[in-house]
């Protein structure tokens, strides 16, 4: 008669020995029947035997607690820029996403579309097919400018303005 196959949980624990006698021989019968529960027990008694060995994954540092609680009163780390500074960075970078925005506003960048000859380069490239002219489209070049300078003026916004603003009122006691 075959005996059903055994969970891990329960080869694991046989393994470890926590199991009451009834049960350790009933399932020491189960093994000793089936193929199936003698590999199984195999495979995880080699992983036993590899996690007892490693004592080190169960026994963390000797000052682990102690740097960990340190670390709870630890102060957030310091701000590379000044506020200062970071807003005369956001206003430049407004200043010349603005600039850009004009010229995309009066169509003057309309005009400015340019065609590159590269049958002019001196390059000796016999494998590599190169176009004849390529077209440069200002347009999307300075929208691209344009959102590109306002995802950094957020990020300097959060990082030298906002940022220190917020730690100052965490930090405030009640």
């Amino acid at each position: 008669m075959e005996k059903k196959k055994l969970s891990d949980d329960i080869l694991l624990q046989f393994l470890d020995g926590n199991l009451s006698e009834a049960e350790t021989d009933f399932i020491q019968e189960s093994i000793n029947e089936n193929n199936e529960n003698q590999v199984r027990l195999r495979e995880l008694e080699i992983v036993h035997e590899f996690l007892k060995r490693e004592t080190s994954l169960l026994t963390p540092s000797t000052n682990f607690t102690e740097k960990v609680i340190k670390g709870l009163h630890k102060k957030a780390s310091p701000v590379f820029l000044s506020p200062k500074n970071g807003f005369l960075l956001i206003i430049g970078l407004l200043i010349a996403s603005l600039l850009a925005l004009s010229l995309l506003s009066t169509d003057t960048i309309n005009q400015l579309q340019t065609n590159f000859n590269f049958k002019d380069l001196p390059l000796n490239i016999k494998n590599v097919k190169m176009p004849s002219t390529f077209t440069f489209n200002m347009t999307l070049f300075i929208r691209g400018f344009v959102i590109v300078n306002l995802i950094l003026a957020f990020i300097l916004l959060d990082r030298t303005i906002l940022r220190p603003i917020f730690q100052k009122r965490s930090n405030m006691i009640f």
